[in-house]
């Protein structure tokens, strides 16, 4: 697992309300090399104007394609040979003319017993909230069987999923040797009215190294092995 030293990152606010235009967060500064970049859309319908037990006959209406974004990943090969995993979540304008704001990403990677270590994590919220409980936080580790990071930008304790998302960056740092698309993420969608989740979408997690790889770690053995004794010898 790489140390992160060089990972570096702040962001740039524009306007934060609603309907105004979205928020630019700046990049870290990766200590490796981009591999994989993909950019997944993700659409799915809102509901709004009633609580969430109305009474009969004031049921909460639909929105066509009220939430609407991107995630976009990207898979990062640090000089040691692991495998960082980088997300970048925005939130766009819906059919209904406004932005509406998400409350958490959840991402499950296969369970190979890999540790997760929280290597960046910068977020902009709507409308200047920034109560509540927000994570996790840089540093943060999930070690096996805990490795399910889900991401939360939750404002205003006490008041169930009020999210408030406009744009977050976060970074994953891992000690996995190899990866695939065999992973999923989502997206939560809740706020005082009502709860909805995103359907899963494909995302880059660790995965179990090709059998050509772990031929190429075992014939890279002896040679480690022999300039370890070398160096020992010298001293």
């Amino acid at each position: 697992m790489s140390t992160r030293t060089g990972l570096v990152g702040g962001m740039t606010l524009a306007c934060l309300t609603s309907g105004a235009a979205a928020v630019t967060l700046t990049d870290p500064t990766f200590q490796g090399t981009v591999v994989e970049d993909v950019t997944q859309p993700y659409v799915f319908d809102g509901m709004g104007g009633n609580a969430r037990d109305p009474a009969p006959g004031d049921e909460p209406f639909v929105i066509p394609n009220a939430f609407r974004g991107t995630v976009n990943m990207k898979v990062i090969r640090d000089p040691d040979g692991t495998y960082d995993f980088y997300f970048r979540v925005t939130t766009g304008i819906g059919d209904a003319g406004v932005r509406r704001p998400i409350e958490a990403l959840f991402y499950e990677p296969p369970p190979l017993g890999i540790t997760f270590t929280v290597a960046h994590h910068a977020y902009a919220l709507a409308d200047g909230y920034t109560d509540g409980y927000i994570g996790p936080v840089v540093g943060d580790v999930f070690r096996p069987p805990q490795t399910y990071p889900s991401f939360h930008w939750s404002t205003e304790p006490d008041i169930f999923g009020f999210g408030l998302l406009e744009e977050a960056v976060f970074v994953l740092d891992t000690d996995a040797r190899a990866y695939a698309k065999t992973g999923r993420f989502w997206i939560d969608a809740s706020t005082r009215d009502f709860s909805m989740e995103s359907v899963p979408y494909a995302g880059f997690a660790p995965a179990i190294p090709e059998p050509a790889t772990y031929a190429l770690l075992l014939a890279g053995a002896p040679v480690v092995v022999f300039l370890a004794k070398r160096r020992r010898a010298k001293a």
